[in-house]
């Protein structure tokens, strides 16, 4: 009777093994997928937080400009450039690592 038990038990076990490897909702897949969508939502906060800081510290700068002098016109030209410039970088940056996000998670979802 005993032995019946822990034959029981052990093909129980066994059964247990077998979906958590073959089924995706147990698999590496949905752990892998979760994974992204964590990874994911972290840059996207960390992202919306150092473009506030940008668009403040670029505020302050406008600021600062306008109540300058008259003869710092080529001074504001060049750094609203380079504001320009890191803002296009920031968005082009943005773009890569969201698209390379949907690579991993089209790679993961997957079934081969």
């Amino acid at each position: 009777m005993q032995k019946a038990t822990q034959q029981a038990k052990q093909e129980k076990e066994r059964i247990k093994e077998e979906r958590t490897v073959q089924d995706p909702e147990f698999g590496f897949e949905k752990v892998g997928l979760e994974y992204i969508n964590f990874m994911r939502n972290s840059f996207r906060t960390w992202m919306e937080s150092a473009t506030l800081v940008q668009d403040q510290g670029t505020r302050v700068l406008d600021l600062i400009l306008k109540q300058g002098q008259t003869g710092y016109e080529e001074t504001s030209k060049t750094i609203r450039e380079w504001t320009d410039s890191y803002k296009k970088a920031l968005e082009q940056f943005k773009k890569t690592v969201e698209d390379n996000f949907a690579k991993m998670e089209e790679s993961l979802s997957k079934k081969e």
